[in-house]
This record gives C-alpha cells, sequence and structure tokens, in this order.
C-alpha cells in the first residue's frame, strides 16, 4: 500500500489550524498518516495549539519568516512517503479525502499530481483548477482594469469557468489549497522554487511538472472545504498584490513564452 505525508505551513492562524488538523486525524483515522506542520515564526500561539494534537503531528518551528516554498521544502526534506498532501491551514479534509487522492495516483502512474474541488464553507463550488496565465489574463485580474471588465471578461477562460467541473480531467495547474503530489514527481523538478514569496509557486510547478513528463489532475469527485481568504483578491495595493505582482513577474521572467504555453488544455 502506498504511503502518503501531509504538509501544512501556518503563519499566525491559530483561528483555523485546530480544525484542520482534527479534520485530518480524523478522516485518515485508523492510519494516520506522517503530519508535518511547518511554523512561519507564528506570535498567535499557533505552535501551542499544534503542541497539543499529539505525537503523530511533528512541529517545525521555524525562526524568521520565510517564503512559502522555502518552509514546504523544509518539511519535504524529511518526507519518505510516495505522497505527499500539501494543504493550506484553511482547510478541512472529508472523511477519507488523503486516502481517495492516493488511490488516484496509484490508478495514474504518469500523473505527478492531483486535487480534489474545493468548496466554500457554504457549499459553493471554487474554480481551483486553472489555465496557465497569460498577458491578458493577469492584466484583467491583477491591474485596475479588472474594475472596468464584467466577469465573463475578467479571467473566465483561466478560471476554466467554460469546462465541467464535475469531470475528472487533466488540468494546467491547481490552486495550491490542497494538492497531493507524487513524491519522486517533486524530486525530479527540483521541488519548490524559492523565489516566490507567496503565490504563483503552484503554477511553476505544475508547469514544470508537465514540462518533465508528468501529468497533473483535477479530480471532483473529491472534495474538501476551503476557507479561501483570497487576500491578493481583495484589495488592488496591498502587501499580498505586492508579492503577487512580483511573483508572476519572476515566473514570467523565469519561463519566458514557455510558461504561457498549453501543455495540456487548449
Amino acid at each position: 500500500m502506498s504511503t502518503v505525508a501531509i504538509v501544512i505551513v501556518t503563519s499566525d492562524h491559530a483561528f483555523c489550524i485546530a480544525k484542520c488538523l482534527e479534520s485530518v486525524l480524523e478522516s485518515e483515522r485508523p492510519s494516520v498518516p506522517d503530519i508535518i506542520v511547518v511554523d512561519n515564526d507564528s506570535v498567535d500561539g499557533t505552535p501551542a495549539i499544534i503542541s497539543q494534537c499529539g505525537g503523530s503531528v511533528r512541529l517545525l518551528q521555524r525562526q524568521g519568516r520565510h517564503s512559502l516554498s522555502n518552509n514546504l521544502n523544509e518539511a519535504l526534506a524529511s518526507v519518505v512517503a510516495d505522497y505527499v498532501l500539501i494543504m493550506n491551514p484553511d482547510v478541512v479534509l472529508a472523511h477519507g479525502a488523503a486516502a481517495a487522492m492516493s488511490e488516484f495516483l496509484d490508478s495514474h502512474p504518469g500523473s505527478g499530481a492531483c486535487a480534489p474541488a474545493l468548496l466554500f464553507p457554504d457549499g459553493r463550488l471554487q474554480l481551483s483548477c486553472r489555465r496557465f496565465p497569460t498577458p491578458w489574463s493577469f492584466v484583467v485580474r491583477r491591474t485596475p482594469a479588472r474594475v472596468l471588465l464584467s466577469y465573463a471578461d475578467r479571467g473566465r477562460k483561466h478560471l476554466m469557468a467554460d469546462r465541467d467541473h464535475t469531470d475528472v480531467q487533466p488540468v494546467d495547474w491547481l490552486l495550491g489549497a490542497c494538492t497531493m503530489f507524487r513524491t519522486a514527481a517533486l524530486r525530479s523538478v527540483g521541488l519548490f522554487d524559492e523565489a516566490f514569496r507567496l503565490y504563483c509557486e503552484d503554477i511553476d510547478i505544475c508547469h514544470r511538472l508537465w514540462s518533465h513528463g508528468w501529468s497533473v489532475y483535477y479530480n471532483p469527485a473529491i472534495r474538501v472545504l476551503h476557507e479561501h481568504r483570497a487576500q491578493s483578491d481583495k484589495h488592488l495595493l496591498s502587501q499580498h498584490s505586492l508579492w503577487h505582482y512580483r511573483s508572476m513577474l519572476h515566473y514570467v521572467m523565469k519561463h519566458g513564452r514557455e510558461g504561457f504555453a498549453r501543455p495540456c488544455l487548449k
């Protein structure tokens, strides 16, 4: 049977981490996987909450703030499982969700990653499988031009709103809130690029998986809840938006025209 590790990065997530870890522990009983929580120098009591979860949860407490990619790579250095589920701390797993994802990867040996459908707490579907960005999709989603455009013009194709989200399907990339990776695939592409402070590391890793011959799948038969605070979407001029702009610039400089290629979807 394939083995699974779960990696969660926290940074002042005391408001949600207990619920997240409780869902992980209950979802996968009786075979609770290796759970690694990397705390990114929280000051709100998050580490104390994590420590109360018992020996099945391993806490890596960092000093100073690091990029999300750096925190993920710190945890991945000690992962020996066949698959690793990378989760945001505001995700709540449904019963057996991690096991279902690992079974899917078992049955798709050429797949480097898969992700479930993400639902808002009220049950609405999040558009979490997406096409690779284009210069136009960046302009209409991340610049003031978006206030002049309707939803249909504001990245509808980028968000795959024109596709059936009830179908299991290969996709360009997956929102990184809850994605299971084949550990060998991650290592074959060099893990996460630490130049991405926050945002776009999920686009980049999926692009590199496709470029190295691994497919990426969306599986809506598996569903999990995700609060999805979307900090960079709320304000055009904010620290989170600045990080998003810088990450997209790094993505474009790194991949050039190939970063907009369609290895999967047309």
